[in-house]
């Protein structure tokens, strides 16, 4: 038994350690959702960057589940030795009702002990699915093209219409000086220019659906 302390010690950095991870992935894969493709008409990129949330999420859920599992049976585990104890002293104090009652507690806990031990086994072999299922996801992900899903014409034109209807001009006023493709290839930089300004618009626009994300 004098391992035990260290297998539990193991048990407790694993489950913190999954939740960091789960988590720090979440947040992370949240804030640059535009960047992994979750505006994309493509849905197969959509639905891989709905599994990776699904098992960042779940992998976080086991994570706390196992750490409050391994909590559960630690203490079930103390109690079970302070029972120990207090049966060797009823023993040598001869007091057969107290040993009794100790004995039926002592074999409640072990019960309850052999459930929260069986818990933690399913509880982690989850967070291990879950962590494998979202690096495959993250993996397919990343073989899928990250380049404009949209024609740039159709995406010119797009971007035009929704830039004159904002400002209350028809898109026939607009003319098209440049466009410039961003090194990540997600964005569009378009600049128009209305007959009735000397200033150009400045358009930041989606390269995958064409919708305006900026507009200066």
């Amino acid at each position: 038994m004098a391992d035990q302390p260290h297998k539990w010690g193991i048990l407790n950095d694993y489950a913190k350690s999954v939740i960091t991870l789960a988590t720090s992935l979440l947040a992370l894969s949240v804030t640059f959702a535009d960047k992994l493709g979750s505006n994309s008409p493509d849905i197969l990129t959509r639905f891989l960057l709905g599994v990776i949330w699904f098992c960042l999420g779940l992998a976080t859920i086991c994570g706390v589940l196992l750490a409050a599992t391994l909590f559960g049976v630690l203490r079930r585990r103390t109690r079970l030795e302070e029972i120990d104890r207090e049966l060797a002293q009823s023993a040598q104090t001869a007091q057969p009702t107290l040993s009794t009652t100790l004995e039926s507690d002592k074999v409640k806990l072990l019960g309850e002990v052999d459930q929260r031990e069986r818990q933690l086994t399913i509880v982690t072999n989850g967070t291990y699915l879950a962590i494998i299922a979202s690096v495959v996801a993250f993996f397919f992900l990343g073989l899928q093209p990250r380049g404009p899903t949209l024609e740039l014409s159709k995406l010119v034109e797009a971007a035009t219409k929704e830039a004159a209807l904002m400002r209350a001009v028809k898109a026939t006023d607009l003319k098209v000086i440049a466009v410039e493709l961003s090194p990540s290839g997600d964005v569009y930089t378009v600049q128009l220019m209305p007959q009735a300004s000397a200033t150009p618009w400045v358009l930041e626009v989606n390269a995958s659906d064409g919708r305006i994300r900026k507009f200066h």
